[in-house]
């Protein structure tokens, strides 16, 4: 995962890998969200700077960026991301999430999807800019459709365990 140097324009700019994407303003929020689905149906969501949530066209969580470490999805649980640099090399140290703190951070990762799709439906929100085909009403459908199914999706594997 990039480490989110990208400004968020940059990113409605440049960001190829999202040929539909948008920039929303929440109005209880400071800094935009950019939401960006990529061509294999994945989507993104980048809450300002940090957090970052990636997610794959299944629904599920492949990579976040969280108080600015990087952490990918690594079966049940969440790694930590680490660069080590020394002179010589560059080194990535993984360390997993123990259950709690892993919960934790799924916890505030639904947290967040839930209050972005109420945003959302409610009209609480400005579109800033939206690269698409879709009209803003069918792109915000499909994020809150996108959402559903994560949530549906973690409640599907919380029951599992």
């Amino acid at each position: 995962m990039a480490r989110n140097e990208q400004s968020h324009e940059d990113l409605m700019v440049e960001a190829t890998a999202f040929p539909n994407r948008v920039e929303i303003q929440l109005d209880s929020l400071r800094e935009p969200i950019v939401i960006g689905f990529k061509r294999s149906g994945g989507m993104s969501i980048y809450f300002g700077e940090d957090p970052v949530y990636q997610f794959d066209e299944l629904h599920s969580l492949r990579r976040v960026y969280l108080e600015g470490h990087p952490y990918r999805s690594s079966g049940t649980t969440l790694t930590k991301l680490t660069r080590s640099r020394s002179p010589e090399q560059t080194v990535l140290l993984n360390e997993d999430l123990s259950d709690a703190e892993c919960r934790r951070v799924m916890d505030e990762m639904i947290n967040r999807l839930i209050f972005l799709r109420d945003a959302l439906e409610s009209g609480q929100r400005k579109i800033l800019r939206l690269v698409s085909a879709d009209s803003e009403q069918e792109f915000e459908t499909r994020i809150v459709s996108f959402i559903d199914n994560i949530i549906q999706f973690r409640k599907l594997s919380a029951a599992l365990k």
